[in-house]
């Protein structure tokens, strides 16, 4: 069921229509930034791996663009911002995280090894 969110904050006052289905789309990384005004666009790619003999002998990794964003840059920016603000308050369950999935990582490349 579609959801309506009421945000208000002296900064913005609005109320968001959440629908049912919100595509979402995967990337493994960013393969270009353009920064504009006043927008901006970025490039997102996934990683499909080596498809020809030429570049498994080389090391070459394949990637897909996936997606090309247009934002206003200053929504762009407070992203950024939000970002990093979010990974400051987060960092002990960051740090939490990462070294729960070291663990794992750690008992499957000792299982590994042994065979």
């Amino acid at each position: 069921m579609a959801e309506i969110r009421k945000v208000r904050r002296d900064e913005a006052k609005f109320d968001l229509l959440i629908p049912d289905q919100i595509p979402e789309i995967y990337t493994d990384g960013v393969f270009q930034t353009m920064i504009g005004v006043p927008n901006s666009k970025l490039v997102f790619f996934t990683v499909s791996g080596a498809s020809t003999e030429e570049q498994m002998k080389d090391g070459v990794e394949s990637r897909k663009a996936v997606l090309e964003l247009s934002i206003p840059t200053a929504a762009l920016l407070e992203l950024a911002q939000s970002t990093l603000a979010s990974v400051v308050t987060n960092k002990q369950a960051l740090d939490d995280a990462f070294e729960q999935y070291k663990g794992v990582f750690d008992k499957i490349s000792a299982l590994a090894a042994k065979v």
